[in-house]
């Protein structure tokens, strides 16, 4: 379908400043009659009358007068109506066009003829059917995949059991610190081992409460109280050798702390009390 073209500075047209508001609706309704039916313009004096009724004499006579419309045999023509809107010619010659592509689109392609040795197989016939018990040679050669013997890791493949792969444990998303928490045991007397100059107790007591206020996630709550207690281990060497600026008397913790070590150093040495 084709588009009347109007442009937006209508409004401020000179010509169309010369005439009234009526005569500006008939001019408008005529070009998108004589648009629709394709008549390069031209409009007849019946369709006028069904607009303008017998104001039709006057308002011709406003657009005439203004350049607007020009005066012809059986009716008017729009004054350079060409100019701006396309000939018939080509909006017929545009739809043709346009309906051949469309007609190309949906016609379906033509079947390429088999290549020699392929006919054959490109023949469907009414006694094929789908072999869904997999009788054929082809399901028979296909080797079944691995049974899981029940209750055991190991898989059963061509008559013999072998052990299954492992799969990888998935990682540990990061969590708060639960409300239970404790180090298990055996990592409580690897620590008390390995750090014998610290009260682990304290120190348990001191980490609960330090992540359970921040109420930041780890993925491993065990190694990062071990992290916590080798650095109360450094935090207690740090503090035999403080600086006079500090303060010369040591906290509670820090002296159980140094008793600790002590009688780790004369037990460990040998010397007894």
């Amino acid at each position: 379908m084709p588009w009347a073209k109007l442009d937006d500075n209508l409004h401020a047209n000179e010509k169309m400043a010369c005439v009234s508001l009526a005569a500006t609706g008939l001019w408008t309704l005529a070009l998108s009659w004589t648009t629709q039916q394709l008549k390069d313009g031209f409009v007849p004096l019946g369709i006028l009358r069904r607009f303008a009724g017998s104001d039709l004499s006057v308002l011709a006579g406003e657009l005439v007068a203004a350049g607007l419309w020009i005066e012809a045999e059986g009716g008017y023509i729009f004054h350079d109506y060409l100019t701006y809107n396309p000939p018939a010619e080509k909006v017929i010659a545009e739809r043709e066009a346009a309906k051949d592509r469309m007609s190309k689109r949906r016609t379906p392609a033509p079947e390429q003829a088999p290549v020699d040795g392929e006919a054959n197989n490109s023949a469907r016939s009414s006694d094929v059917r789908p072999n869904f018990a997999r009788t054929s040679p082809v399901f028979g050669s296909c080797s079944p995949s691995p049974d899981p013997v029940p209750g055991t890791s190991k898989e059963v493949q061509g008559g013999e059991t072998r052990e299954a792969p492992k799969r990888p444990l998935p990682e540990s998303r990061p969590s708060p610190l639960p409300p239970d928490w404790s180090p298990p045991k055996a990592i409580h007397a690897d620590m008390a081992q390995e750090c014998p100059c610290v009260d682990l107790e304290v120190e348990t007591r001191k980490f609960c409460d330090h992540w359970r206020s921040t109420g930041e996630r780890r993925a491993d709550w065990n190694s990062t109280w071990r992290n916590w207690i080798r650095r109360s281990v450094k935090d207690y060497q740090d503090s035999l050798g403080r600086s006079p600026t500090k303060s010369a008397r040591p906290t509670l913790t820090e002296a159980i702390a140094h008793v600790n070590h002590t009688v780790h150093q004369l037990v460990t040495e040998g010397d007894g009390f």
